[in-house]
């Protein structure tokens, strides 16, 4: 009953979002994508590596067409009698797909739209095919962050002063606490820019960074605008929603539909824009978990 549930809503949302997405192939994937993040309820470490490896797929798929970037995952090229707009939906269905089978028939029928509308195209098999090949090289690559999405491996709780612990009212576990080891997209590794040490718990600076939650973060504060409140509330993306990183994706290809992107553009910008993403997700958890702070 639920899968029939999640993928009955996934048709629903991608039937609605397929009418709404503006501009190219890639727009309207970056759409179907968000959709599964808000379905399937991802965490935004999760939905950073979603975005990154569809797009990552999509990217390599055009490029191989139009060799205008250097790829991230393949060396392929192809003639430009391709389609790269068959080409980038397969590689986004192939990889949505494996990553979140549970809502398969909404990706397949967000796919249909894109081959119903281009297929006469003379080099369609091939477009798709080639779609899918950049989509398993990614899937292929990135198979080992499996290993860390389980949320309570590597959790030893130990009150203790400045660490944390789970608190009132929910007493919720830590949310991936191996996620800083996962393998990175551009880094060398999550610990390579790892912030120093948060300062000691008697030091003024802390103080003076405690006082500022306190009042600040208040529910009545005096201090906190209204501004203040609303970004707050407009930031606070947790698991149904778009996440943070879903959040900076709109707001991305706003910038590239004002700038008149075309597709292989604004799939150059949005990899690159996830790929830097996903590992400064990696790279917040790698510091969470070091310090426990």
């Amino acid at each position: 009953m639920k899968a029939l549930i999640l993928m009955l809503t996934g048709i629903i949302l991608l039937a609605t979002t397929a009418q709404q997405a503006r501009g190219n192939e890639i727009n309207r994937w970056n759409d179907v994508t968000l959709s599964g993040i808000r379905t399937a309820r991802l965490t935004p470490p999760l939905s950073s590596r979603a975005l990154a490896m569809v797009h990552i797929a999509m990217f390599d798929a055009v490029n191989s067409i139009e060799n205008r970037y250097s790829s991230y995952a393949t060396t392929r090229t192809v003639g430009q009698d391709y389609s790269p707009e068959l080409a980038a939906a397969a590689a986004a269905r192939h990889v949505l797909t494996e990553m979140l089978p549970l809502q398969k028939y909404a990706f397949e029928y967000a796919f249909k739209a894109t081959t119903d509308r281009l297929k006469g195209h003379p080099r369609a098999a091939e477009s798709i095919q080639l779609g899918e090949e950049t989509a398993t090289n990614v899937l292929h690559a990135r198979i080992g962050d499996t290993a860390f999405m389980n949320s309570d491996i590597g959790y030893v709780a130990e009150p203790s002063p400045g660490r944390w612990v789970p608190t009132f009212p929910t007493f919720e576990s830590p949310l991936l606490p191996l996620w800083g080891q996962v393998p990175t997209f551009a880094l060398t590794s999550g610990s390579q820019f790892r912030p120093q040490a948060p300062p000691a718990l008697n030091s003024a600076e802390y103080q003076a960074a405690l006082n500022d939650v306190l009042t600040l973060g208040a529910k009545n504060s005096t201090v906190r605008t209204a501004d203040q409140t609303e970004i707050a509330r407009f930031w606070a993306d947790g698991s149904g929603t778009n996440t943070p990183p879903g959040h900076f994706n709109i707001l991305a290809r706003t910038v590239a539909q004002s700038l008149q992107y075309d597709l292989v553009k604004t799939a150059h910008m949005l990899a690159v824009l996830n790929i830097a993403m996903a590992d400064s997700a990696i790279a917040c958890w790698d510091a969470k978990y070091a310090y426990w702070f």
